[in-house]
């Protein structure tokens, strides 16, 4: 099925917020199939925080069986992925505190 460009928009926005990719699929958008939202939301650049939690886990579990050098640019890698946590924590906020203003 092909993902409408709002719906598209809307995916993409959600998983910068934070919601994982199946609660998407299930609490916004059950009438796509969940390959459609999961596509959508990784073409558009998203990577889950979850996702990104399970990315570092795996290279910090790899880290002690690697050589020196691969060690170094496992670290680089988990460096990376610890900068993409916080720049989508810093912009969370920020949607957070513009939102709290209208609220009131």
């Amino acid at each position: 099925m092909v993902v409408d460009d709002k719906d598209s928009k809307k995916m993409i926005q959600l998983a910068r917020e934070g919601k994982g990719i199946k609660e998407v699929w299930e609490e916004d958008f059950s009438n796509y199939d969940y390959w459609d939202v999961y596509w959508t939301i990784k073409n558009g650049g998203v990577t889950a925080a979850r996702e990104i939690k399970k990315q570092i886990t795996m290279k910090l579990n790899q880290i002690t069986s690697e050589s020196t050098e691969r060690q170094k640019e496992l670290i680089d890698e988990i460096q990376e992925l610890i900068w993409q946590l916080y720049s989508s924590h810093k912009e969370n906020r920020k949607k957070l505190e513009d939102i709290r203003k209208v609220i009131g």
